[in-house]
């Protein structure tokens, strides 16, 4: 049903049957990029797909018919891989030092992105009938301002800052919780209070950050539209979540749930019977 929501966007375009569609996932992070696969797949099979990803899912020269992907993966993993560690992430204090680091380096990556020569020449030489953009990322909206087109946001990862006022969502720090949230039910006192100072970090830091990002923007397109004002060019959005773990938010029309889109069908263990050593390990 919500592949069909998305192949529905694709035919607001006029006088077109087969649709060009630009996926663009920012986010140098395999997990990012793996739920926009799924939604790759059922598009090419009727529709022109373009993908500028950090991962592509093929060498270059063997895509599918269909689909052509844009590689920005060096130069954004170069700049994103010294400001992390695998160590750091999960832990608690990374929701501060990590959610400071991803709003500072994250709007200088797509910036990168955006001078690359295949990424200039796309925008120069290319036109698309529907935007399918990744939606924790407020700078990607600058997308909508190149392309005057039907704008669909997907979350890689639930419901992120902005995207409640992007879509108008209902929203509450507890009984919505965002995706920056540790525990969600039977919070003693003092993980209400931790909860509630950690939403507020987040949310200030997405705020403070906000005209640094027109700025970076404005250095690239001279007359780039303020980000807050493109909020109003987004048609619909798919939430990578699922509803039990956002409390059934209430949703618009626009906006739907797809959790766990990208998981493949269980598979049954195969029997299995081999020998280590001298000892005979058998499963069955």
């Amino acid at each position: 049903m919500i592949l069909r929501v998305v192949i529905a966007l694709a035919f607001c375009a006029p006088h077109t049957h087969t649709a060009r569609i630009l996926i663009v996932v920012p986010t140098p992070s395999y997990c990012h990029q793996l739920i926009f696969r799924p939604i790759i797949e059922e598009l090419i099979k009727n529709h022109q797909v373009t993908f500028i990803t950090t991962n592509p899912a093929y060498p270059k020269g063997d895509t599918p018919r269909n689909l052509t992907e844009i590689d920005t993966g060096p130069i954004s993993y170069s700049m994103w891989s010294p400001e992390f560690s695998i160590a750091k992430f999960g832990k608690d204090k990374f929701i501060y030092d990590g959610v400071n680091v991803t709003f500072e380096v994250m709007p200088k990556i797509f910036a990168e992105q955006l001078r690359l020569a295949d990424v200039e020449k796309l925008i120069r030489n290319t036109q698309f009938d529907l935007l399918i953009l990744e939606a924790w990322f407020r700078p990607i909206l600058i997308w909508s301002y190149l392309y005057k087109v039907p704008v669909l946001l997907v979350s890689s990862m639930g419901t992120a800052p902005g995207n409640p006022e992007t879509m108008g969502l209902p929203n509450h720090w507890t009984y919505h919780p965002s995706l920056f949230h540790q525990k969600i039910y039977d919070l003693t006192t003092s993980e209400r209070i931790s909860e509630i100072l950690r939403y507020l970090h987040v949310q200030s830091v997405f705020d403070a950050n906000e005209a640094r990002e027109d700025e970076i923007l404005k250095g690239i397109f001279n007359d780039a539209p303020p980000l807050r004002s493109l909020r109003r060019n987004v048609d619909a959005m798919l939430l990578n979540l699922n509803p039990l773990w956002d409390n059934n938010r209430p949703l618009p029309q626009n906006v739907h749930y797809i959790g766990n889109i990208n998981r493949n069908p269980a598979k049954e263990l195969p029997r299995v019977s081999f020998v280590i050593s001298r000892k005979v390990l058998c499963y069955s």
